[in-house]
């Protein structure tokens, strides 16, 4: 997963440190990455695998490609960022016994977590609980596309050649199967090789996932 520091993150970091908020800087960064940390384990769990960790100014952002799965794995996705924090309060809440010494700093990682796990849960946009309720109500959230395909053109120098990335795939595969199989990898057609060299590419991929059960197999469609 590819980690991006926003300008402005250290921008409100250096200010921070200035300002002499060390320590809840520290624990405000790492109770973040916590949550975000938690909804890339739990998407990773259904088989899909966070592309980009952005730290902003005041939080963070991952880019999870969850809107085609089914409601329930949608929602525990959204729901693990925040029993991400409440999991590290509690750890922190028994070390105040074992190291009473560091109580100052382990109270505010305690207040740092309960933060976004609390506020994460409001129904307002763009938090968890916002898509939550999207969720439930049956709807995608339009404001930002579902998916995050490579293009078929990679930049060679400062020329955009069209460079076609190739796989070969099986026909009895299943179209999410596919799409595991090429998210870290740049390609942009495939091949379904017992089908005579049959092939689609990755705007049709996109489609299938949108429209069709992710336990299709590509026999079904093209068939």
């Amino acid at each position: 997963m590819k980690i991006v520091f926003h300008p402005l993150f250290i921008v409100a970091v250096v200010l921070a440190l200035w300002a002499g908020l060390g320590f809840f800087v520290f624990a405000a960064v790492v109770a973040v990455l916590v949550h975000e940390a938690s909804h890339a384990v739990a998407a990773n769990h259904f088989g899909i695998r966070a592309k980009k960790l952005t730290l902003l100014p005041f939080g963070a952002q991952v880019d999870i490609d969850c809107a085609f799965l089914p409601r329930r794995q949608q929602i525990l996705i959204l729901l693990a960022g925040s029993f991400g924090n409440i999991i590290a309060i509690i750890i922190a809440s028994s070390f105040l016994w074992i190291f009473p010494n560091l109580f100052t700093f382990l109270e505010m990682f305690i207040i740092a977590n309960a933060i976004p796990a609390l506020l994460n849960l409001l129904p307002v946009y763009p938090l968890d609980g916002w898509k939550i309720l999207m969720a439930l109500c049956g709807r995608k959230n339009k404001r930002k596309g579902s998916f995050e395909f490579v293009s078929r053109f990679c930049k060679v120098g400062n020329a955009r050649n069209g460079v076609v990335r190739e796989i070969a795939v099986r026909s009895d595969m299943t179209i999410f199967a596919v799409y595991k199989l090429i998210s870290y990898k740049n390609v942009t057609k495939f091949i379904i090789i017992d089908m005579l060299n049959r092939s689609f590419f990755e705007n049709e991929l996109e489609q299938f996932l949108t429209t069709r059960s992710l336990d299709t197999k590509l026999k079904d469609i093209y068939i």
